[in-house]
Order: structure tokens, then C-alpha cells, then sequence
């Protein structure tokens, strides 16, 4: 735990599976809070989900849940559930992204749990949300995606035209963030409450896939009534036929009264590779168009023509030729870079955007740590995640038992150290 954190002190209790929960728990460790990660005695499905380098240990597991302490509960049994029980009344936060049905079913649902401790901050993530017809279903990250129309507007499509879910969660991590912020307002009004009242923090991973989109989300009566033709009619004719997503996008241009055309905010294919430009504004337009020697598109209206035209301006250029041609003018630019040569970039280590680690089965590893920046109460990493039930002895101590009874606990398989099946 980080002793001078924004969040030192305060003891988080973790019901996270997957991405959304543990990755906010993951954020509040890097700021010091103490997060106990409560999982049941066959393990977070996360650490063999996929990806698994050695039994209980993934790739994915990796990623969320650094600098917490593991203990294994099973919580349906009388005695596991008092051990929860005497963990929650003694948290902070308690996290938890467990279906609605298994939160009813385990008597974990706010109402269950806000008895047990007053002063307790509950933050819960649920797909579809909490009111109307949707709530309660099940869902996932592609699932969110598909239905908010995120997958389709991150333009990532197969051969065939298949919409692609991309391998980074973009609404779990969505979701994970505002949770943090919801987390972190609702501590604020717990301090400035004279009672030091708790409250329930709610996020779905619909609503954090919308709010990515927030810039293109908007429908002006008066000038947007063309969408209503787009959605009823052509993309139901589309959709029969098979029509390929160039094919949607291009009808859905025509339809539209202010298509947009971006000559200087997009992608361009180089010489020798992709560069992104992100010329947005007409000054940095007009930059841009100067240091292309187009400087007669400078006061012209950004048309399909001068897109076309500053495309094969650049297309001239090899992208290192563009980069020393564009980044002294002032103009946004980077390479379209492969994830996997970030994982092997020093620069986002000496800037402390990744870090290394120490694992205690699988040796270093690097990950991605929390990118904020506070002057007086940083942010930093606690360690690598932790192996299966290595806090549960240690914390089970902390509630009272003692090593006798956790012995007896761990036969009865009421808690556990390690997962069912591996070596002693």
C-alpha cells in the first residue's frame, strides 16, 4: 500500500470478476487503499479465462488486479458468510460486479450489506444498468459494445464485413473509470457529511460505452430528421441484403445534411506506413496545408477534393520524412503504432505510464500503471497481483481466528490458500 496516496487508510473490499470492478479496485491500490479481493474457493474466473501461462495465472489476471491482497471465501456457507459479513463492516468500499441475479441470491445487493456498516461506500456495475426492462440481464464488454453501436464506430471490421470486437475491453475500462470517480465523489461527501454517511455508487457498462461516444451523440430536431429515415428504412433494407459497412456509411452520408469531412483529422497511409494527423482546428488546418505546400486550400472549404488532395501530398512522404516536416510547424502527428511495440517502449517507463514488476510464480513482468499525476498524494503501484489465497491466512488472523480454526476452515473448504488440484 502506498502510504501517501490519495486513498492511504482505507480498507476496499473487492466482489470483482473480469475487468470493470477489479480494474477500479486496481486504480484505488495504486492510491494507497489497502484492497482485499475477495474471491470464491475455485478462483476469479479471470485468472484461467484465457491466456492462462500457469494454472491460476493469466495474462488478463495480471492486468487488474495488482497490489491486492487474495483471500478465498466461500461465502454461501454460514461460516464464510460471517467472515464476509465482519469484512464489510469493517471496509471503506465495497466493490462488486456480480450478476444481479447472484447478488440477490448471495444477499449481497445494497440493501443487503448497507446494515452491516453505515458508513460503507457500495460501488456496483451491472451491463444493462438498474431500472426498466433491461436490468438485470446479463452481459459483457462485446455485448455492451455491440449495443451502443461502440463496436461499429471503432470502424474495425473482418474480411466479410463482420463488426470485430477489439482484445482491449473499451467499455469495462470505461466503466472501471467512472466508477473510480463515483467511488472517489462519494468518499468526498461521506467526509463533508457531520453523520459520515455512506451511499451506493451505480455505473453500467452501457451507460460507460455511451459516454465514449458523448462528442458524436446528439439529434437536433430541426436538422436531423433525416435519421429517422436512415434507421427505419435504409439500414433495414441494408441489413437484408448483406451490404458491406463501407456500403451503411456511405448511404449514411448521403442522407446526412452536414456530412463530415476531416482533410486534416485522420489517417493517412505514408510511403512506408500510417501516420495520424490531428489538424482539427483551421489554424492547425492552415498549418498543415502550408507545410504540404498547399497553401491555396488554406480558405477553401474542407471538401472531398482537398481531402483528396492532402492524401496524396502525404502519401509523397515516408512517415519519418512527415514527422520532421510536420512536428516543427506545430501539427499533431504520430505513427499508427503496433501495441505490441509499447511493451517494449522505455520512454512510457521513465515516464512512469508502466511499470515492472516481481511475480511471485511467473518472475518480472511489465504492466500498465495508473496515468495520474498528483503533486503532494501520488499514485503508485503495490506490488504485482497476488497469487491465489496468499492473504487469506493473514487476513482471517486480522478478523480473529485463529490458526487452529482457519485449519478447520480450510478442510471444511469454507476458505482457502491455494486452488482445488494444485501442488501442496
Amino acid at each position: 500500500m502506498t502510504s501517501d496516496g490519495p486513498f492511504a487508510g482505507l480498507c476496499v473490499v473487492e466482489l470483482g470478476q473480469f475487468v470493470a470492478v477489479p480494474a477500479c479496485a486496481q486504480y484505488l491500490a495504486d492510491g494507497g487503499a489497502r484492497v482485499i479481493k475477495v474471491e470464491p474457493v475455485a478462483g476469479d474466473p479471470y485468472r484461467s479465462i484465457s491466456n492462462c501461462l500457469v494454472p491460476g495465472e493469466s495474462r488478463h489476471f495480471l492486468t487488474t488486479n495488482r497490489g491486492k491482497q487474495s483471500v478465498a471465501i466461500d461465502f454461501q456457507q454460514p461460516a464464510g458468510r460471517a467472515l464476509l459479513e465482519q469484512l464489510v463492516a469493517r471496509a471503506d468500499v465495497v466493490l462488486t460486479n456480480l450478476s444481479p441475479g447472484a447478488l440477490e441470491r448471495h444477499r449481497l445487493r445494497w440493501e443487503d450489506v448497507a446494515p452491516l456498516n453505515p458508513r460503507l461506500i457500495y460501488g456496483v456495475v451491472a451491463a444493462w444498468g438498474f431500472r426498466g426492462q433491461a436490468a438485470g440481464r446479463p452481459g459483457m464488454d462485446a455485448v455492451a459494445q455491440a449495443a451502443t453501436g461502440l463496436m461499429w464506430a471503432l470502424g474495425s471490421f473482418d474480411a466479410a464485413g463482420i463488426p470485430r470486437h477489439s482484445e482491449v475491453p473499451v467499455a469495462d475500462y470505461a466503466a472501471s473509470m467512472l466508477l473510480l470517480s463515483g467511488v472517489a465523489s462519494a468518499l468526498l461527501a461521506r467526509e463533508r457529511d457531520p453523520a459520515r454517511r455512506g451511499q451506493k455508487v451505480e455505473v453500467s457498462l452501457v451507460g460507460a460505452a455511451l459516454s465514449l461516444q458523448n462528442s458524436w451523440f446528439s439529434d437536433v430536431r430541426r436538422f436531423d430528421g433525416w435519421r429517422t429515415a436512415f434507421v427505419q428504412h435504409d439500414l433495414d433494407e441494408l441489413r437484408r441484403r448483406g451490404a458491406h459497412p463501407d456500403e451503411i456509411e456511405r448511404v449514411r452520408a448521403e442522407r446526412r445534411p452536414d456530412p463530415l469531412v476531416r482533410s486534416g483529422y485522420r489517417v493517412f497511409r505514408t510511403k512506408d506506413g500510417y501516420l495520424s494527423i490531428g489538424a482539427a482546428s483551421p489554424p492547425a488546418r492552415a498549418r498543415l496545408l502550408h507545410a504540404l505546400g498547399l497553401e491555396e486550400l488554406v480558405d477553401q472549404a474542407d471538401t472531398p477534393e482537398s481531402t483528396a488532395r492532402v492524401e496524396a501530398a502525404v502519401r509523397g512522404f515516408a512517415t519519418d520524412e512527415l514527422l520532421e516536416l510536420l512536428e516543427p510547424a506545430g501539427v499533431p502527428v504520430s505513427p499508427v503504432r503496433h501495441p505490441e511495440e509499447l511493451v517494449l517502449d522505455e520512454q512510457l517507463v521513465d515516464e512512469g505510464i508502466v511499470a515492472e514488476f516481481d511475480h511471485d510464480v511467473l518472475g518480472p513482468y511489465r504492466a500498465i500503471v495508473t496515468p495520474i499525476g498528483l503533486s503532494r498524494t501520488p499514485f503508485a503501484p503495490d506490488g504485482p497481483a497476488p497469487t491465489f489465497g496468499s492473504s487469506t491466512r493473514r487476513v482471517l488472523r486480522e478478523l480473529g481466528r485463529t490458526d487452529e480454526e482457519i485449519d478447520v476452515l480450510i478442510r471444511d473448504g469454507v476458505v482457502a490458500e491455494q486452488l482445488p488440484g494444485s501442488a501442496t
